[in-house]
């Protein structure tokens, strides 16, 4: 079957991987985590601290599963990351005040100075990864790649097919 869009679907007879969206999102984050870590182990950091320290920073406080439910990952994974952080006093853990089950996380001022560093660290190779992009080219690749997170998230929270 060919339609406008069947080059992109790999089940088409047209079908080029270079034209999947997915081809480029997975090698766009396979190098970007590459060059983070490459960035970040000098300074003894992570790119899994890095996403959580972020959230941090940006949320002050937010409990497991919320940080688990924005960097996309598993709550154990997410679980075990905070217990390595709390290890190094990078974050405090304490249990919400109205309901004790809830794991509330926060950064420490030793954190806090972390995540700075690792901002400061990172500053040059993420100003270079977006120096040849105009804000309106970044706005639209921020449009557009939520749109298909959009897509993708109600088909699994609906179990629909996208159409």
């Amino acid at each position: 079957m060919h339609t406008e869009k069947s080059q992109y679907i790999p089940d088409s007879d047209d079908f080029d991987h270079r034209k999947y969206p997915f081809y480029w999102v997975a090698r766009l984050e396979s190098l970007y985590n590459i060059e983070m870590e490459k960035t970040l182990k000098p300074i003894g950091m992570d790119t899994s601290r890095w996403r959580v320290g972020l959230l941090l920073r940006e949320h002050e406080t937010l409990a497991i599963s919320e940080i688990s439910n924005e960097a996309l990952m598993k709550i154990p994974t997410t679980t075990k990351i905070v217990q390595r952080m709390e290890k190094e006093g990078l974050v405090k853990v304490f249990k919400q005040a109205s309901d004790g089950r809830v794991r509330l996380v926060k950064l420490t001022k030793e954190g806090r100075d972390q995540v700075n560093l690792i901002i400061k660290t990172t500053a040059p190779m993420l100003e270079n990864l977006f120096s040849k992009f105009s804000k309106e080219e970044l706005d639209t690749f921020l449009r557009l790649s939520q749109k298909l997170f959009d897509n993708l998230e109600n088909k699994l929270e609906n179990n629909e097919s996208i159409d």
